[in-house]
């Protein structure tokens, strides 16, 4: 097996000539021929595929932050959540008020004083010997 030195080209048994011509490498066998260009790949190039992941990632990262479910989003969540519990409270609040009056409008609980409350207010009755006094500010049914 004869070898040369790298420069001027390699000499291996059976494999053939590997030659350097400038930019260019040549392999040359019995079975072989092909030849490979290399170039410098230009700036640009070079750029393409950093530049596309600092894109996706900047895209990705602003949505954590401003997205629906980012960072401020969750808190905007968190804060309507607050106020609709507020707001829950208050209609539970009244919910019960008005079962309690309910039940006390209930035939097997019939409450005398929201009996005569209701006529009251509905029927625009009064006792013989009770003064009515009309406030400012209220509406009123015509009285007859």
């Amino acid at each position: 097996m004869e070898v040369y030195s790298a420069h001027k080209g390699t000499v291996k048994a059976g494999y053939g000539i590997l030659s350097e011509r400038g930019p260019q490498y040549r392999v040359q066998g019995p079975n072989v021929s092909a030849t490979t260009r290399q170039r410098k790949q230009s700036f640009v190039r070079r750029l393409i595929i950093p530049v596309m992941a600092l894109s996706v990632l900047a895209y990705f990262g602003f949505h954590a932050l401003n997205g629906e479910l980012g960072l401020v989003g969750r808190a905007r969540i968190e804060h309507q959540i607050g106020d609709l519990e507020k707001q829950l409270d208050v209609l539970v609040a009244q919910r019960k008020a008005l079962v309690a009056k309910v039940s006390l409008l209930r035939p097997e609980s019939l409450n005398p004083d929201m009996v005569d409350e209701r006529a009251r207010l509905n029927l625009n009755l009064v006792h013989v010997n009770e003064l009515v006094i009309l406030r400012p500010g209220n509406s009123y049914q015509k009285m007859n």
